[in-house]
């Protein structure tokens, strides 16, 4: 009796250090991605002018704005108030170089491309604001 006993200690054991284990490792594989920076594929604008991207910025968690020529070089740069943490999207206007930008946390932000090729923010129209939605609405349903 006590050898039985003593052999599902065992067993319990082995299954318990086990099962320990494997919540350590989903624990460190998901705190790998969840702070392996993301970055949004370049998307062309209507006109095919220029590209835009997206990457975290590590030390503020806020999304930063890359604006490119239609070859891939980089023109300007741009962090917004939008933040990493809460739910975000990236797109274009369908009908103009006007960059849209859901965030869950700051709301509807949109910018144009200035002569200079810097990136400026932009009043929020009803139209930008049904765009945000709609990027919302394409990345995360």
């Amino acid at each position: 009796m006590l050898s039985t006993f003593f052999g599902l200690y065992r067993r319990h054991l082995f299954y318990g250090t086990a099962f320990i284990l494997a919540v350590l490792c989903a624990l460190l594989l998901g705190g790998i991605l969840l702070f392996y920076p993301q970055r949004q594929p370049d998307l062309p604008s209507p006109s095919k002018k220029y590209l835009i991207t997206a990457t975290v910025d590590e030390g503020t968690s806020t999304v930063k704005l890359h604006l490119k020529d239609a070859k891939g070089q980089s023109i300007s740069s741009l962090r917004t108030r939008a933040s990493d943490v809460m739910k975000w999207a990236l797109g274009w206007m369908p009908d103009s170089d006007t960059i849209v930008l859901y965030s869950a946390d700051a709301g509807t932000l949109a910018y144009t491309i200035a002569p200079t090729g810097k990136i400026t923010a932009t009043k929020i129209t009803t139209p930008i604001d049904l765009r945000a939605r709609e990027l919302k609405k394409e990345k995360y349903q």
